[in-house]
C-alpha cells in the first residue's frame, strides 16, 4: 500500500479516515494552521505544508472543505502528486458504507431505549431557571446532599458556597483516564478543612455501589451527573429514591439528547421522564443553560 499524508485534520478528514486506511498506509497528516505543528493525532505527527517537501511519501490525500486552497498551495510548492478524497471512489464507497452502518448503531442505540410520555401533572408546577447556579439558589440548605459524579470538583464548590450543607457525600470512581486519581488527590487538598471537619465525605465507589452506604430518608437532596447513559440514570433514580427524605429532591445535569460533538446518545431524558411516570414525580425545576448543559429537579408528588 502507498505511504500517504491526509491534507486535513477537521470533522472531513476523520470522517474518511478509516475508509481510507483500508486501501493506504497513513505516515501523517498536514494542516495549514501553523499552531498544530508538532502535535499528534492519533499518534501520528501533524505537519506544516513548508514541511513536506521534507517528506518521504508518495501521495497526498486532501481531505478538506478548504480543497481548491489547498491544491494551490500544493502546487507552489511544486508538489503535485495529489488528490482529493472525494475522487477516489473507494475511499468514498467505503466511508459510505461506513457511515451507514454507524447510522444503524445510533439508530438501534436510540430505539432499545424506553420513551415514556409525561402527563400535566407531571409538569405543570415545573420552574424554569436561566442556569443551575439558579437551581443551587432554590435547593434546600444546610441540608444532607449528595454529589453523584464530581470529576474535579468544580460543582461541589459551587454546593459549599451556594447551599452550606450540613455534610457532603461526593461520589465518584475516580477511575478513568479522564476523571483519575489526580483530579482526586486535587480535591483532597481543596476541601483539606471540610473533609477534616467531616462537612465532605469521599465515597470513591460507583454510584450504586455507594447507595448502600446510606439509609432510607437520608438525603435533602441528591444531584446525578454520572456516565448519563439511560441505564445507569435509571438505576441511580431507583436506587437514591428511596434515600431521599419526604419532600427531598433528585436533580441531575446533562436533560439532553447526547453530545453532538461525540456522537454519542444520552439517556437521561428517557429515565427521568420514566421514572416521574412510574413512580408519581414532578419536575420542580428545569434550566435553560447554555454554557452548561441542562438540570433537572424531580421531587414526588404531593410530597
Amino acid at each position: 500500500m502507498k505511504n500517504i499524508l491526509i491534507y486535513g485534520t477537521s470533522n472531513k478528514a476523520l470522517r474518511e479516515l478509516p475508509a481510507i486506511l483500508m486501501s493506504y498506509t497513513l505516515i501523517g497528516f498536514v494542516d495549514s494552521d501553523i499552531q498544530k505543528q508538532r502535535r499528534k493525532l492519533f499518534g501520528l505527527p501533524i505537519y506544516h505544508f513548508n514541511d513536506i517537501q521534507n517528506l518521504d511519501f508518495e501521495l497526498i490525500i486532501i481531505c478538506s472543505e478548504f480543497s481548491l486552497e489547498i491544491e494551490q498551495t500544493l502546487k507552489s510548492l511544486g508538489i503535485t502528486n495529489f488528490i482529493n478524497s472525494d475522487d477516489i471512489s473507494n475511499v468514498q464507497e467505503n466511508a459510505a458504507e461506513i457511515e451507514d452502518y454507524r447510522q444503524k448503531l445510533r439508530e438501534k442505540v436510540v430505539n432499545i431505549i424506553p420513551k415514556i410520555p409525561l402527563s400535566t401533572k407531571h409538569i405543570e408546577n415545573c420552574q424554569m431557571l436561566t442556569d443551575r447556579k439558579k437551581l443551587l439558589e432554590l435547593l434546600p440548605k444546610n441540608g444532607m446532599v449528595a454529589e453523584l459524579g464530581v470529576a474535579a470538583g468544580c460543582f461541589s464548590s459551587d454546593i459549599l458556597n451556594y447551599n452550606k450543607p450540613k455534610q457532603l457525600h461526593l461520589i465518584d470512581i475516580w477511575g478513568s483516564d479522564r476523571y483519575n486519581e489526580g483530579l482526586l488527590d486535587n480535591i483532597k487538598k481543596i476541601f483539606v478543612q471540610e473533609i477534616s471537619s467531616k462537612k465532605v465525605l469521599i465515597h470513591r465507589k460507583l454510584s450504586h455501589h455507594a447507595a448502600l452506604d446510606f439509609p432510607d430518608e437520608f438525603f435533602d437532596w441528591v444531584y446525578i451527573d454520572t456516565t448519563h447513559s439511560y441505564a445507569q440514570t435509571k438505576l441511580e433514580l431507583e436506587l437514591y429514591a428511596p434515600k431521599i427524605k419526604s419532600g427531598g429532591i433528585i436533580a441531575g445535569h446533562d436533560y439532553i439528547m447526547g453530545n453532538w460533538g461525540k456522537s454519542f446518545k444520552y439517556g437521561v431524558i428517557e429515565a427521568v421522564h420514566e421514572f416521574c411516570a412510574t413512580h408519581n414525580y414532578e419536575f420542580k425545576y428545569l434550566t435553560m443553560d447554555l454554557s452548561e448543559n441542562q438540570s433537572f429537579a424531580i421531587k414526588k408528588i404531593g410530597k
